[in-house]
């Protein structure tokens, strides 16, 4: 759409809101306000989690196996120890 202000045409440009932030060249860029962020390594994690409506606790570490859990350290949160 366009109009004329002033006596010049004018281009508007209506972006719709996204709940997912914007990839550009590989880099993840939200709206703030009135300002652009961008969003990268921890940040970028805890906003698509945040809205993926899971917790962080819900994903499983790929990478991860048994060998990796340290029993006495379980026993002493759960206070066992």
């Amino acid at each position: 759409m366009s109009e004329s202000k002033k006596g010049k045409d004018t281009l508007i440009i209506e972006v719709k809101p996204s709940y997912a932030p914007i990839s550009y060249y590989g880099r993840y860029f939200v709206r703030n306000g009135s300002t652009i962020q961008e969003l990268n390594g921890k940040e970028l994690t805890k906003f698509l989690i945040s809205k993926s409506d899971r917790d962080w606790d819900e994903y499983a570490e790929e990478k991860s196996s048994m060998d990796d859990i340290d029993i006495k350290t379980v026993e002493r949160f759960n206070g066992f120890s």
